[in-house]
């Protein structure tokens, strides 16, 4: 083998580790899209018509609901009170008013990743749930 066919084949190679190791390096961020997730605050009291901003970590994606209740809108308002979004890390939850409210809601989110029957992949969908509980006084 001459010493040019030599540095050709030795280039070729070093450019697919060079490729191989960019796609490793930007690649999805499956790790995370896996924790669990974290919602802050875990639990609050709050009266009637109070409001508390709620946050998730771990995963992306997020779709919120309340009550075990969703909606195709922007927002979901109810007896049980009322979130600002159903979709983003962060919501703005409003409790409903009124002189006898009592009880719990609980504040739920989800964060899925479709799966991939196609191609060489063939991962299964992944969902994963948070929570935090809501006391009224």
């Amino acid at each position: 083998m001459t010493t040019k066919t030599y540095s050709i084949i030795m280039s070729g190679l070093i450019c697919m580790l060079c490729a191989a190791g960019t796609l490793v390096w930007t690649g999805c961020d499956t790790a995370s899209a896996t924790e669990d997730l974290v919602v802050s605050p875990s639990s609050v009291t709050l009266s009637s018509g109070q409001s508390q901003t709620f946050t998730v970590s771990g995963g992306y994606h997020y779709t919120w609901s309340l009550g075990g209740s969703s909606s195709s809108s922007g927002t979901v308002s109810s007896a049980q009170g009322s979130l600002s979004s159903l979709t983003g890390s962060q919501v703005l939850y409003t409790a409903p008013t009124g002189d006898s409210l009592s009880g719990s809601v609980t504040l739920s989110v989800t964060s899925t990743i479709e799966g991939s029957g196609a191609g060489i992949s063939n991962s299964p969908a992944y969902e994963v749930t948070g929570s935090a509980v809501i006391t009224f006084q």
